[in-house]
């Protein structure tokens, strides 16, 4: 499930304009959110610091979780070696999945659905709940910590839609959208390790903020979703997504991800620097937008969004096939907090 394209390339000369003039300043602000997050070197004279933030009592999941000492910046994951694991759970889903239910019309509610379309929604609800159980082990596994939040939001995504199937009404689709999007990125992580194009790209960036304050593990068997209320953050979140799959469509559209950089014609060469300088602009507006969230995991999710895109983006000149799952892990946890949001403004 792919983002639809939402306009022409360039054909709005007008907000390329705004994206390309508000780069330097996003950047700017970014800049001064983490120096103001990290410094305490501004203070007033004269007036006494302000009291520390009470320190959380462990979380007693904590022991539970490979991750629960991980409080790195977020960067390009190079080695998880849940992958290996991961690939069956994923496997075994998308086979069910392609029962017919891939092929819904998901604005149908249940109260009109045949009786092979609630057989065939039921068996993905069952599915999706196994592959959610088989999870939870992933999730502990792990040593990232933004990995354990994907797979914890697979898990909570999957159980969420699963249980919605018995009263299923069309705005729940998102559920299943962001469960998608979460397996997806996944996916596109694990791909990117095995074809070597995460080892091969990540040197040449720098990581990104760490978190503030850290994500402590919570229950590994029924961890939440992370937006369960609609807010500006959402607005804007949704907003950004619409105006880069706009401003990229024709990008595209005429990639061919199997010929490599070294064999494009010039109109394509200059059409992937230009997207090049979008997809930097895009990836400095995406990891502010998760530090202005005060949501922890989205602020996660967008900072591994923001790496993946801009390696993808300094990849291009020497563009080959195994970048591509770079480009697919950027679009897919962009995707997962864009489903995030509009399921909870359905």
């Amino acid at each position: 499930m792919t983002l639809p394209p939402t306009g022409p390339w360039l054909r709005h000369d007008d907000r390329r304009d705004r994206i390309v003039g508000s780069s330097a300043l996003v950047l700017a602000v970014l800049i001064t959110l983490t120096t103001l997050w990290f410094s305490r070197s501004d203070q007033p004279q004269g007036q006494p610091p302000p009291a520390p933030a009470p320190t959380p009592s462990p979380s007693a999941f904590t022991a539970d979780f490979a991750s629960a000492s991980d409080d790195d910046p977020v960067s390009i994951i190079t080695d998880e070696p849940t992958c290996r694991d991961w690939e069956p759970i994923n496997n075994a889903l998308n086979a069910d999945m392609g029962n017919g239910w891939l092929r819904r019309d998901p604005a149908v509610p249940a109260s009109a659905w045949t009786d092979e379309q609630r057989r065939q929604h039921l068996a993905v609800a069952d599915s999706m709940r196994a592959a959610a159980d088989r999870t939870v082990n992933l999730a502990k596994a792990t040593p990232h910590r933004v990995m354990r939040e994907l797979y914890g939001q697979a898990i909570a995504y999957w159980r969420t839609y699963a249980d919605s199937i018995e009263t299923y009404r069309p705005p729940a689709d998102h559920l299943a959208r962001a469960a998608v999007n979460a397996a997806e990125a996944v996916n596109g992580i694990c791909a990117s390790i095995d074809f070597g194009s995460a080892s091969a790209r990540s040197p040449v960036l720098l990581p990104g903020p760490p978190p503030v304050p850290d994500v402590s593990p919570t229950n590994p068997d029924a961890p939440a979703r992370y937006v369960d209320t609609p807010s500006p953050f959402c607005a804007e979140w949704n907003a950004m997504v619409a105006d880069y799959a706009g401003v990229t469509r024709t990008w595209r559209e005429t990639l061919d991800p199997n010929i490599p950089a070294r064999y494009w014609a010039p109109e394509q060469r200059k059409l992937g620097d230009d997207t090049a300088g979008v997809m930097r602009q895009n990836a400095d507006r995406t990891q502010l937008l998760g530090l202005l969230s005060g949501n922890l995991v989205a602020a996660d999710f967008a900072a591994l969004s923001a790496q993946y895109r801009r390696a993808f983006a300094m990849a291009i000149p020497t563009f080959a096939l195994p970048d591509i799952h770079l480009d697919n892990t950027a679009l897919r946890l962009q995707a997962l907090t864009n489903q995030a949001c509009y399921a909870v403004q359905s």
